[in-house]
Formats: structure tokens, C-alpha cells, sequence
């Protein structure tokens, strides 16, 4: 059993009972001597199996199996497991461009172990046949319900489906599904969005959606994907940019799978280039909050951001991006979602910005990046009447009066029935939607 599970297996222990003592009781009654199959009462002694269970009659003797806490489960089983215990749950993203990932809220009340299957992308075996298993830095964290169903959950789905229509990003990257694409293209479709590419989900691990709105200016091309990511070049004219979704695996082992694919990427590549989404990797301690920081890992990650000439496009909101809670409780913050970008990329768009949004159903934030830091404009924005203002006192004697000073023009009582609530909505009800925000940034 692993140090993180506070256990420590003491000495040789019989098979049967993981973690016991090997010491023999003191006094041989009758009553632990049939526990313990010595009781034969003239017939054959009963072997003992590996389970636990009495095995039929042979003539083989008793062998206590030495118990190899390397090759245990988490909960304890002789037998040699190939889960591996994930440092932390799994990845939301965005052009004016969107990223989110995650979609798994840690709850304090209750708690819901989950291990994961190791994911395909060339994990190697150790000599004693348990799979590669992250560092002692990497964390467990506790994973919820919500966790695992990813997009399938509703308030997740209610979450993005709202960011997206408030900002309308031109890009829209989802990172940890837990759900193939298939089950929410007509949701998308609705949505007025379709897909560049898509790296389904394996199991219950990974998941990237690459998708943009329909009628924008751009043309998407697939350049390649992996497990980890996903890259396509942006095109408008003859302008042409890269751009990668990167979800890094939380199997610190597996993550230099996708550092060699960027690395190789940036050495064919001469366009202008970004990639955005979740790295799980932290350069500093002021990136972290809780939990133990890893000189070394972080090192490595800033050698890997070297390699590849990437520039960080630094961030504006929350100061984290991820918050998990490890066993024990213990809740940890980590800035794990970011932005890189070569120079070219830099020079082509240096107004870019990248902002982190409000974090709800998800562990991770949604991280918006605005390619020209043009924020959305709101004139000639359509009326839309809100039936929320006739739940106010002075709302209807407001369109009684507005109405009736051309009560003979339909088209002249309309406009200004529009023009007296939008005033009404700023001034006395008060903007939902304007205070809605404020309510968003003050939970940052």
C-alpha cells in the first residue's frame, strides 16, 4: 500500500488478511485452530488460499505470501494492480478564443474515491509489472460524482452553453469530457457551433473538443492530434496561424509524450503559433496554493516551455485556475490553465489577453482569449423584454401610460415601450445581467 494511503504494511503478513501481523496467537485453542484450518479432526489439513478462502484438500503445505506494498491496491488487495491513482481530477477553453476544461466540482461533504485506468499513450511497465505511477508530488485528489460525467451532466452543460452565449467565441476547445462528441453534436448544432476536430474520450480519461462558430471568417485545418492534444491551423485570407488545445495528462510519466510532439510541432512549424489549455504543470510557488511544490518538476516544465520558444501570455481574474481537495481534506489551488504562444504569434496579436472566468460546477476555470482585447460592443443591441420586470410594483403602470400616449401608431407605442423599460431595467429595476456579473466576480 502506497505512503499516500497513511498505512505502512509491517513485515510479512498471510495473504488472507493484508497489513496483519505474522506473529502466531499465543494460545492454540480450538476455536483459532479451526480459523486457521488446523483442526482437521483425522481429516487432511485445509490449505489457505491467496483470498482467503479454504481451498479442496492437497497435499501441499502452508505458504504465507509476503505482502509487496508496491504492488497493492488502494484498498489493500494482494494482488498486483495496474490503476494508477491520478495526481488530481481531470480538464474548459477559448478565440476571441475559449478554453474550459475540468467539469468536476470537489465537495466537502462528501467524499467519492475513483481510480482511473492509465491512459494508452506509451505507458511503460516497471520490472515488477505495476504501471508507471506519478510522483510522490503528484497528490490524490478526491473525485465527486459530477466529475465523472463530464459533459453528460446537466449543470455542467447549463455552465458552458451560458459562457458561450455571453461571450460567442470563434474558437470553443472542451477539454475532459467524459463523453464522446456524438452525444452532444445536436446540442452544439443548437448551439450554432461545429466541430474542427474532436480526440474522444478513452475510457473515462482525456476528451478534446475543437470547435467554432458557424459564419465566422475562418477556415479550420486539422494539422495532427494525440492523446494530449489537438492542433489546426486558423486561416482568414492569406493570413494563417496554429493554434493547439493541449489537455496534459495528470500522469506526470505520460506527460513527456506530449512535450516531444510540441517540440517536434514548433521545429516543423513557421506560422504563428498558440496553445492554450491545461498543462498540469506549475512554474512557481506563487502558482500554488497548498500541497507540495516540486523544484524539479518545475524546472522541467520551464525547460520544456524553453524548447519549444514558448512565450507566456501571463493573465488577468482569478490568481488560480484549478482547485482540488486531497484526501484528508486538504484543498489545494494551482494555476495548471494558460496560454503560450511563440514570437510571431506574439507580434501578430500584441493586444492579446488571456482572462480566467468564474469557476461553477467545474474544478477548473474557463480561460478566455481575446486575440485583439476588443471587448464585445453593445449598441444596436436587439430589446428583449424581460418578464422578470412585472415582478416589480411600477413596471405595469409604466407600459399602461408609456402605451397610451399614441395609443392610434402600434409601431410608435412599441418603440417606446422599449425605450421606457430598457430605461426602467437600468435605473429602477436594477440590470440582472449587469449585477449577475457582479455577483461573478465577486465569488473570483
Amino acid at each position: 500500500m502506497s505512503k499516500a494511503d497513511g498505512i505502512q504494511n509491517q513485515g510479512w503478513a498471510p495473504s488472507f488478511h493484508p497489513g496483519g501481523s505474522s506473529e502466531a496467537p499465543k494460545v492454540w485453542n480450538k476455536k483459532n485452530k479451526r480459523a486457521r484450518g488446523m483442526l482437521t479432526n483425522n481429516r487432511e489439513p485445509k490449505n489457505i488460499g491467496v483470498a482467503g478462502q479454504f481451498n479442496k484438500p492437497n497435499n501441499k503445505s502452508v505458504t504465507l505470501t509476503p505482502l509487496n506494498p508496491k504492488a497493492m491496491g488502494r484498498v489493500g488487495s494482494p494482488h498486483q494492480s495496474n490503476l494508477v491513482d491520478s495526481h488530481r481530477n481531470i480538464t474548459e477553453t477559448e478565440t476571441q478564443s475559449f478554453a474550459m476544461s475540468g467539469f468536476d466540482k470537489q465537495s466537502a461533504k462528501s467524499f467519492d474515491s475513483h481510480l482511473k485506468l492509465p491512459e494508452p499513450d506509451g505507458i511503460k511497465q516497471q520490472p515488477d509489472g505495476v504501471s508507471a505511477i506519478a510522483e510522490k508530488e503528484d497528490e490524490m485528489v478526491v473525485e465527486t460524482q459530477t466529475a465523472r460525467q463530464g459533459f453528460a451532466n446537466r449543470k455542467n452543460k447549463n455552465h458552458v452553453g451560458d459562457l458561450v452565449r455571453r461571450y460567442k467565441p470563434d474558437i470553443l476547445i472542451l477539454f475532459e469530457t467524459h463523453t464522446m462528441f456524438t452525444t452532444a453534436e445536436s446540442y452544439w448544432a443548437r448551439e450554432n457551433y461545429v466541430k474542427i476536430d474532436v480526440q474522444e474520450v478513452q475510457g473515462h480519461s482525456g476528451g478534446i473538443w475543437a470547435m467554432h462558430r458557424r459564419g465566422s471568417d475562418f477556415n479550420f485545418t486539422l494539422v495532427s492530434k494525440i492523446h494530449q492534444c489537438v492542433s489546426f491551423i486558423v486561416s482568414k485570407g492569406a493570413e494563417k496561424w496554429l493554434c493547439s488545445g493541449v489537455y496534459a495528462s495528470p500522469i506526470y510519466t505520460v506527460r513527456p509524450l506530449l512535450w516531444n510532439y510540441l517540440v517536434d510541432l514548433s521545429r516543423s512549424n513557421a506560422l504563428p503559433w498558440v496553445a492554450i489549455g491545461d498543462f498540469n504543470d506549475i512554474l512557481l510557488p506563487s502558482e500554488q496554493k497548498g500541497g507540495v511544490f516540486s523544484l524539479s518538476k518545475a524546472d522541467t516544465f520551464a525547460g520544456n516551455i524553453d524548447n519549444c520558444g514558448f512565450i507566456d501570455l501571463g493573465c488577468f481574474g482569478t490568481k488560480f485556475t484549478w482547485q482540488g481537495r486531497c484526501r484528508g481534506g486538504r484543498i489545494v489551488h494551482r494555476r495548471l490553465d494558460r496560454s503560450f504562444c511563440n514570437y510571431d504569434w506574439r507580434l501578430k496579436f500584441p493586444e492579446a489577453t488571456v482572462e480566467h472566468l468564474v469557476r461553477k460546477h467545474s474544478d477548473h476555470n474557463p480561460i478566455l482569449l481575446r486575440c485583439n482585447n476588443a471587448m464585445a460592443r453593445h449598441e444596436n443591441r436587439p430589446f428583449r423584454f424581460q418578464a422578470a420586470w412585472f415582478t416589480h410594483s411600477e413596471y405595469p403602470d409604466l407600459v399602461r401610460n408609456t402605451w397610451a400616449r399614441n395609443r392610434n401608431n402600434i409601431v410608435c407605442s412599441l418603440q417606446n415601450v422599449a425605450r421606457e423599460s430598457t430605461i426602467f431595467n437600468k435605473d429602477v429595476f436594477g440590470n440582472i445581467f449587469a449585477r449577475k456579473k457582479e455577483l461573478e466576480a465577486r465569488l473570483r
